[in-house]
């Protein structure tokens, strides 16, 4: 499955640099990142689930557009459909994922990770929320907008935190979800010669869709769960800065 996932990868890489040799408007190349990623994702996931782009409803609310939405496509009904746009049941939704062409700035990263956070809150934190980005900002500086945004209302954003972000060929920020707050809040891998290959990010990105996703499923895929069990061994735990961690640690004494 490593050396299958490494091919999806090359093959995502190729069709980004293809693209945009021949494609400058920036609308047209951005949907058809999304569309080449749904492909590549829909290939992993069960034959009950549906993969689009569009909007989620519930009795009380409905979603700003998704980029791609993975939903239950046998139990849930589409409430509306147009080609791969979709209108889905909250009840349906397994995962979102934002996309993004470039985000190299720390503005528009903020309000990328503000937009994610706010709709993990809108959704109660019970699916996959996350953010995929063709090139992006440094670690660093990615690691350093968060802190920020969770600085601006601590007690609060620590619990909304986007699943994952996936720069490619950079980085993944997973968020760490142990039910303790006070645990280093993320773990991160380095995609590099020294770090993971393109394709076991592609399959971590699975991973925890599938963890956060597919809950009610009662056996997690054997194919993804080699590489599961490896991850504890080429992740890093990043822990929250001092000024954080005071707040964390008394936010949780008795």
């Amino acid at each position: 499955m490593l050396q299958l996932a490494d091919r999806y990868a090359e093959e995502l890489s190729a069709q980004f640099r293809t693209l945009n040799y021949f494609v400058e408007h920036a609308g047209e190349i951005g949907r058809a990142h999304e569309t080449y990623l749904r492909a590549v994702i829909e290939r992993f996931l069960p034959g009950s689930s549906g993969i689009g782009t569009g909007f989620i409803a519930s009795d009380k609310w409905a979603s700003a557009q998704q980029d791609i939405i993975i939903y239950d496509k046998l139990d849930y009904p589409h409430l509306f459909q147009v080609g791969d746009c979709v209108v889905v049941d909250f009840n349906a939704v397994a995962a979102t994922l934002e996309v993004k062409t470039v985000i190299d700035n720390k503005d528009d990263f903020l309000g990328a990770y503000k937009k994610l956070a706010n709709f993990y809150k809108q959704i109660g934190g019970s699916r996959f929320v996350g953010l995929f980005a063709w090139d992006g900002l440094s670690l660093d500086s990615s690691l350093s907008v968060i802190w920020d945004f969770v600085r601006e209302n601590p007690l609060e954003n620590l619990h909304n935190l986007p699943n994952l972000i996936y720069v490619r060929s950079k980085y993944l920020i997973l968020t760490n979800i142990d039910g303790r707050r006070e645990t280093p809040p993320f773990r991160i891998l380095e995609i590099s010669e020294d770090g993971i290959t393109e394709g076991q990010a592609l399959l971590t990105m699975m991973v925890e869709i599938w963890n956060a996703g597919y809950s009610k499923f009662p056996d997690f895929p054997w194919w993804l769960g080699e590489w599961r069990r490896k991850l504890p061994e080429v992740q890093s735990l990043i822990p929250w800065p001092e000024d954080l961690q005071k707040i964390v640690d008394a936010s949780v004494k008795p």
